[in-house]
Formats: structure tokens, sequence, C-alpha cells
């Protein structure tokens, strides 16, 4: 039973907390300048112990900030969430309010418990539990003291040493029984200066790392996610020896996947519904890949995505008959129906976990479920070569793996071992917009007819955005805006949309107009035929502190077609710019074929990722594109 009250920290944590006086306050207002808030203490403890033969993991968390303005009430609402694997055992809320020389504590009695609600989640065990601190204002400080039980030692996380306000003092602990083997990965730790010690004393051992004075990183657009930039430390139980008995816990890959591998759900029996429509739907093919390819499509066609993360079900795929019966279910129990729909036609599969992009980790530097976070299929085909099939999206081609897990290291279950295998990154030119357009001049105006085809990842984001907005006016408005691109007086006249759901194209046609585009002169015409500006955008600047993370590589294909007025020849072609490095390419190119002038241009982005010593490559690429832009072709009269 949660307890809302305090309770009992080690000495040495209730001495820093409460050391904090006036004049310390006032000197982190003045290192901290321009911060409304400083976290004073942002503490973790780990106690470990070995309880009749299984391991007991307490979790501790404090955290007591400190707001040096009158924005302090943007920060009163606060909350923490649990799960079926951390269970809340007590908790303290209160705040610190000056009054006069010293502070007033008010205390928070009113903690409201709330399912977490997703929009990509159905159902799941996560609950918040949200509270304010009251009477926040400036010179005030709130806390918040919470015990946990992890009921799944392999599932503990760690610490962050920095995040978007500034630490005075954040610390990691972990204090174990000296029988329990304890590892730690680290990431990004270089950025800030983390101090660590070890005591060894009564059988315990106590491991401590801790770092002052730590500014808050800034937010910057097109950021990655949090775990690529900020210094955190994850610990993790490798074993414990109980009895003199020595017991694996996450010391290897393999002590991970035998742990996953004992979850996969070996109770389900087989469904003779499922198994006759998995032969049906493949009985037109002979050839294997057709088989897998024609089960694949339906389980995109009829089973939704739906996530649902309930306990051990967060990790348990669902009985692939109930996901049949159901017709819906979360990765685990949509890569597991495809698996046993393929193995009732006598074709092998293996279930696979793989980290989406937001995770940062490889299985190397830590063998622990917090490296994955998500279920799919391999099939290893005729010719051994590894296909990853994602039913949960939708849109996604057979062979082509879902752009989240791109470049990923896959683990591949197979009876009595594992493999992991990286994901291919789909390469530039099959994630492209192809955009291709006829043009002529009238009076002062660009008119014409364009046609721009997605492709690949672009026709997912595409039709994903299009697909979700049921009413026909808003696709069209939708659709407009898309093509209005490049210049405020582009007018769309008249758009359509045309969709080749077995090739994966997404096309749509369009009439526009340009006003006051031309630039007459008294025997010149001038055009700057890039009416489209799509692959320039800003520079990176030098200050960036991160490295960049992008969703796909990506490719540009423009072919411009602009009619010569009768009575004109071409004075002027801009010249031909052929321009690459290690990630860019650009490729422009003029030339006057019968009565028109064609334009050609390619353009390509060929990483998913920029360090930031590597900024230049973008930069450079984009002073060719900007220097492109600006070139006009001139028409003179005969």
């Amino acid at each position: 039973m949660m307890k809302i009250v305090g309770f009992v920290f080690s000495f040495f944590i209730a001495e820093l907390i409460f050391a904090q006086t006036d004049p310390v306050l006032m000197a982190l207002k003045d290192t901290f300048k321009g911060e409304s808030k400083i976290v004073l203490l942002d503490e973790v403890v780990y106690k470990i112990d070995i309880k009749n033969g299984e391991l007991l993991v307490v979790k501790n968390e404090i955290n007591r900030s400190f707001y040096t303005d009158n924005r302090a009430q943007a920060y009163a609402e606060d909350q923490i969430t649990t799960s079926d694997f951390k269970s809340l055992e007590s908790i303290e809320v209160y705040s610190e309010i000056p009054d006069g020389k010293k502070y007033k504590k008010i205390k928070t009695n009113e903690i409201t418990e709330k399912r977490l609600i997703d929009e990509d989640i159905f159902y799941d065990d996560v609950k918040t539990h949200v509270f304010v601190y009251p009477q926040l204002r400036e010179n005030a400080i709130s806390n918040l003291k919470c015990e946990y039980i992890e009921k799944e030692p392999r599932l503990i996380s760690g610490q962050f040493f920095q995040h978007f306000y500034p630490y005075a003092k954040v610390r990691l602990v972990i204090d174990a029984d000296e029988n329990v083997n304890i590892g730690f990965a680290k990431f990004n730790t270089d950025a800030v200066q983390i101090d660590s010690s070890f005591q060894h004393k009564k059988g315990r051992n106590l491991i401590t790392f801790e770092a002052e004075n730590i500014k808050g990183i800034r937010y910057e657009d097109n950021m990655p996610p949090i775990r690529y930039v900020v210094p955190h430390i994850v610990p993790y139980i490798k074993s414990y020896t109980c009895e003199g008995e020595k017991k694996p816990v996450l010391q290897s890959i393999e002590d991970l996947y035998r742990w996953n591998h004992s979850l996969l759900n070996t109770s389900c029996s087989p469904d003779s519904a499922l198994i006759a429509m998995s032969k049906e739907l493949t009985a037109p093919f002979e050839n294997e890949e057709d088989k897998v390819k024609a089960i694949f499509k339906w389980v995109q066609k009829n089973i939704h995505y739906v996530a649902i993360e309930v306990g051990l079900g967060g990790f348990v795929p669902e009985c692939a008959g109930l996901v049949y019966k159901n017709k819906y279910g979360d990765c685990k129990g949509m890569a597991n129906i495809l698996h046993n729909m393929l193995d009732a036609v006598g074709i092998q599969s293996h279930l696979t976990l793989i980290g989406t992009g937001d995770l940062p980790y490889t299985y190397d530097e830590i063998p622990s479920p917090l490296v994955d976070n998500h279920m799919i299929l391999t099939y290893i085909d005729p010719k051994g070569d590894y296909i990853f099939l994602d039913a949960t999206n939708h849109l996604v081609p057979f062979g082509v793996p879902s752009s989240f897990t791109q470049g990923k290291e896959a683990l591949i279950f197979f009876d009595d071992h594992y493999e992991i295998k990286k994901v291919p990154i789909i390469k530039a030119e099959l994630n492209q917009q192809q955009d291709s357009i006829k043009m002529e001049i009238a009076g002062n105006n660009l008119v014409g007819k364009g046609k721009i085809d997605f492709k690949g990842y672009y026709y997912e984001i595409v039709k994903n955005r299009t697909e979700s907005l049921a009413d026909e006016t808003k696709r069209i408005k939708f659709i407009n805006g898309y093509v209005e691109r490049g210049n405020n007086k582009f007018v769309v006249k008249k758009a359509s949309e045309k969709v080749d759901d077995e090739q994966h194209v997404l096309t749509y046609l369009y009439d526009f107009e340009i006003g006051s585009y031309v630039q007459l002169a008294a025997e010149n015409i001038y055009v700057n035929m890039n009416i489209f500006k799509s692959i320039l955008h800003d520079k990176i600047k030098a200050d960036h502190p991160y490295l960049m993370r992008f969703g796909m590589e990506n490719s540009y294909r423009y072919v411009f077609e602009l009619k010569i007025p009768e009575g004109y020849v071409v004075d002027y072609l801009p010249q031909n710019e052929h321009y690459k490095n290690e990630y860019y390419q650009l490729d422009i190119e003029y030339e006057k074929k019968d009565n028109a002038i064609i334009y050609h241009l390619y353009a390509s982005y060929s990483t998913l990722q920029l360090d930031k010593d590597q900024f230049y490559l973008i930069n450079d690429f984009l002073d060719v594109v900007k220097k492109n832009y600006r070139e006009v072709v001139s028409l003179k009269k005969k």
C-alpha cells in the first residue's frame, strides 16, 4: 500500500538536501543567471539486496528545485509514472516558501492517480500520479521524494546528468549486496565532469557518481532524441551469487536473448481458422517469396496496429489466434501472427527485437531490454538475404524496413541461438520527390501544369497525412498547400490526386500560376527557373551544440520545361553545376531543346546522422545550392 509520507534516507543524502542556505541560493542565482529553475539536487539511489534467492531492488528518488523569479508557478504541476514493473511505495511532496528569514514547509496531500493515455497506445499499465507544489513563487523550493520497488531487475534505468535546466548537484548511487555484480554503461559522459567513488563496507558495495554546477542544455530545432546528446549512466545487473551459485542476469547478450526467448508465449494453441486461411491465401503461388509477400500484405491490410502494453504483455507476444480474432494487435502480436501464418504454410521466420531511432544504444554497449522497444519478423529468403517485416506500418512495401528501424541492430530469435544483424538503410534515390512541370510566359506571369510523384518513405509520409483527412475539402486544401511552395505568389488553379498502392507512388497533378514572376525589359525577358526552393534551408550555425539526426536519406528530381515565347531566342543559359561531397550531391543542367528550355535538377541527402565535425558538408552544399538558385535564364527578342 502506497504511503504519502516521508521516509528515511541515508544520512549523507539528508545532510546535502537540507544544508542549503540563503547565501548558497543567491550564489546559484548568480551562477545560472537568467534561469527560472535550478535543480538543487537530483538523486537516484538503487538499493539492491538478495532475498530468498531473488533480487530485491528498491529505488529512491529525490528532486529539490529552486525558483529564481515569478515564473515559478509555471512549474507548480508535476507528475511521476509507475507501472506493473515499478510500484510506488511512498511519496512526499512539499514546498518551502520564504517566510522572513526562514522557510515555511507546506505539504501536498492531494495526489491524483490517472491512467496514462497516449495517442499511440490503446491500453497499458502505466499510471501517472499528478500533484501540485503549493504556493510556488520567487525564491521558493519544491521537494519530491519517492520510493519504488523495481519488480523486474532487468528493467532498471539510470540517471541523466544534464537536462534543459541547470543542476547544482546530480547523483547516481548504487548500494548493493557485495554478491551482486553491477555493470555500468556510460553515454556522452565526456560532456561534463562526473566524479565517481567506491566503498566496500559490511558486505555491501556503495558506488557513487556525482556532478555539480551543470548548465542546462538548450533546445534546438531538429535536435536529436535526448539520449543521443545528454550525459547519462545506465547501471545493469550482470549476475549475483546466492548460496555459492552464480546466477546470470544480464552479463551478456546471450542472457538477454535467453530471457526474451523465455517470454515467448508457448501456451498458444494452433488456430485452425488461421491455418486454413494462410493456406488459402498462398495457394495461388509456387514461389516462396510470393507466399511471404501475400501473407505480409494481408496482415498489413486486415490487422490494425494498436499498442497494448500491460505488465509482461509489453514483452510477451499475444497469441496469433487471438490477434486474428480481434483483428488488431501490438507490434509483438502482429509479428507473431505473421510468424504463425508463415509456419502454417511451411515457411520459416524469426521473431526479432529492435530499437527504434529514438534509442542510440547497441547490444554490445549494454545487453539490456533498454536497447530495444519494438518487435518485427525476419524472413531469410532462399538466397540467404534477410528481409525485415514490420506489418505495424500498413504503407511500407514488402522488403523495405520501417523508416525508424533503418541502421538499427536487430536481435533475431532462432530456437537455440540468436543473431544480430543491422537493418539496411534505404538509399536516397528510392525516397524521392520527383517534380515535372511544363510552363510558359503570360505577360509577366508564369503559368503551367505540374506533376509531383512521392516515392519511398515520402509516399508514406504524405499518404499518412492525407489518409487522416477524411473530408475531401481538407484533402484538396492540403494538396494545394503542398504544391504552393517556393513563392508566395504561387497559386494552384486546380489539383487532383492519384495513388498507385502497388508501386507505392502518390501523385499530385496541378495547374498553377505565379503572378509577377517574370521580369520584362525592353528587349529581354528574365526568368528564374528555380520556382521551387525546397532543398534550400538555413545553414547549421557554427555553435550548434549537438549532432543532427534525420528520418531518412532522400532526394529530389526536377524537370522543368519553359516554352520560349514567339519572337524570342535564348540569350543566356546559366552554367551547369555538378557538386558532390561525402553525403550531399547537386546536379543542375540547362539545355535548349526545340522551342523550349529544359532545366534538370537532382539533389540527394545520403546520411541519417551528421556529427558536429561534419556540419561543413551540408553547409558547403547549401552554399552551392544558394548560388545556383540565383541564376536567371535570359530570352532576347529576335
